[in-house]
This record gives C-alpha cells, structure tokens and sequence, in this order.
C-alpha cells in the first residue's frame, strides 16, 4: 500500500466512515467486517485500529456525525 500524504487526523477517520456506513448499508452492520471497512477505505486493518479502537467506535462516529445536520 503507498504512502499517504500526512493529512489531518479528522480526514483519515471521513474516509473510514464513509466507507463503513456505505457497507452498512448494503450489508448489514454486524455482516460487515472490520477487514471489509479497511479494504473499501483504502487502508490496512491495522491502520483502522489506529483511527478507530472497534466497529462499535465507527458506528458512533457515524451517530454523532448524524447529529451534526439534524
């Protein structure tokens, strides 16, 4: 996997939302898998851990997200 440009924390944590939450959608939460998510994000598994301790953090994420335009 190439080398990402340093970019803000918030970005990286964006893209592995929109990449869950599209996932989410199309399979289910609890068939999604934390693999599945890094995959279609463009990063490593263990580069997800780094942004997000579990799935349950990405489903907040995407909560609070919700919250913002409500």
């Amino acid at each position: 996997m190439a080398r990402r440009k340093k970019e803000p924390k918030s970005v990286h944590r964006e893209n592995i939302a929109a990449a869950a939450s599209k996932l989410f959608m199309e399979k289910g939460i609890t068939a999604t898998s934390m693999n599945e998510i890094a995959k279609i994000a463009g990063y490593s598994k263990a580069t997800l851990y780094v942004y997000f301790e579990n799935k349950e953090e990405i489903i907040g994420f995407l909560v609070l997200d919700s919250m913002k335009f409500a």
